[in-house]
């Protein structure tokens, strides 16, 4: 039951200004999802009316919001959408938790020599803003930096070029940073996918999962032709076992490879960050349910022995369709050649009484006609052999 109105002002605001003092400021901010909104000091509105001390006064957002915004601005301030508010005060470093810096960085490589640092920072800062680019650790390789997570995302899932040439990007690690982790709705499998690169070229996708197949089985290989770095998704978690299996086996053997390929389990950031975009991706429907496959790529050998079954097998299906058409005759043809017979005068016998003799000779011309159908798609077969 809803307290009287006359105290329902008062005891809301009672009630928020405990929820943003001091010494329950921590609790409350563990009880609300975290996002960029919570890092700046911003509480979700419908997470704070969720609490039963609240529902317990009234269950009515728009009164507790009109309450807060007309007797509660003094200490409190909203967001343009009135979806998140916080306290206008600060509040002292000890009392709100203190969160790592976000990880927004990439490794990028691909660029020609004479790409300079202001033309990266221009060909990023279109997936949002860029707060930094610095040379990465390998002759090649820079560091680019973003100020959002929004902005980090965009760029890995995005195909970026340069010159006509593949930009190849990927996730770095940092001493003290992680990524803002939101609660996803399901649970992603852990320890169950790797990271390998650098591959050699002309190195096809086959070949790197029949390597890795010698010692666990692969649920898909995620690599495209060209690149540098790919994954590997096991069916069973087994990524971290297999890092001491494969060491005392002498390393990952690829067909037309000559160094061992190194790959390493995705932990921590890097996992969870695999995991998002591969969410990302399908919501985005950024993976067609059927490949296009250039018929050219044939000759190049760039296709696996399954893609190429799969386009003979299609070929395959499109002849049959078409032969299908060519010399089949349809059932409403079939009956409109034998209504026209029955009407002709083959069959008029309306002068004369029928008699055994004349049933017999229908149903000898009837299966003369059924004959005939046999033998036109006969004939429309010979022709094609012939041509």
């Amino acid at each position: 039951m809803e307290a009287e109105y006359e105290s329902v002002p008062l005891r809301i605001l009672e009630l928020f200004k405990f929820y943003l003092s001091d010494q329950e400021i921590k609790s409350v901010i563990a009880s609300c999802p975290k996002t960029d909104w919570t890092l700046n000091g911003w509480l979700p509105v419908d997470t704070l009316i969720s609490f039963k001390r609240v529902k317990a006064v009234t269950t009515d957002k728009n009164e507790i919001l009109n309450i807060l915004v007309n007797q509660g601005n003094d200490f409190i301030e909203f967001t343009s959408d009135y979806q998140y508010l916080r306290r206008k005060s600060p509040f002292s470093p000890a009392t709100i938790p203190q969160k790592k810096p976000i990880n927004c960085s990439l490794e990028v490589f691909g660029f020609t020599e004479s790409v300079t640092p202001i033309e990266i920072q221009t060909i990023f800062s279109k997936y949002g803003g860029v707060e930094n680019i610095s040379f990465g650790n390998r002759e090649g390789t820079y560091i680019v930096d973003f100020y959002e997570v929004n902005s980090f995302v965009n760029s890995l899932i995005t195909p970026i070029t340069y010159e006509d040439q593949r930009i190849h990007v990927r996730t770095i690690r940092k001493q003290g940073v992680e990524i803002v982790k939101s609660k996803l709705p399901k649970a992603y499998p852990a320890n169950k996918v790797a990271q390998f690169g650098p591959v050699e070229e002309n190195v096809q996708k086959e070949f790197i999962k029949q390597a890795f197949e010698q010692y666990a089985q692969v649920s898909y290989v995620d690599f495209d032709y060209g690149n540098k770095f790919g994954y590997v998704k096991f069916k069973q978690s087994v990524a971290k076992e297999l890092v001491n299996i494969v060491f005392r086996n002498g390393g990952i053997t690829v067909r037309g490879m000559e160094e061992k390929l190194d790959f390493h389990p995705l932990e921590g950031d890097e996992e969870y960050v695999y995991w998002q975009l591969e969410k990302i991706k399908k919501e985005k429907n950024l993976y067609s349910q059927e490949r296009t496959i250039n018929p050219l790529l044939l000759k190049t050998g760039r296709l696996t022995k399954k893609e190429k079954q799969r386009i003979k097998r299609e070929k395959l299906r499109q002849r049959q369709k078409q032969n299908r058409g060519n010399n089949s005759i349809s059932k409403n043809d079939k009956s409109k050649i034998k209504s026209s017979l029955f009407s002709s005068k083959l069959f008029d016998n309306s002068n004369s009484r029928p008699t055994i003799k004349d049933s017999f000779k229908r149903k000898i011309r009837m299966e003369s006609i059924d004959e005939m159908f046999k033998s036109l798609s006969v004939v429309k077969n010979d022709d094609k052999e012939m041509k």
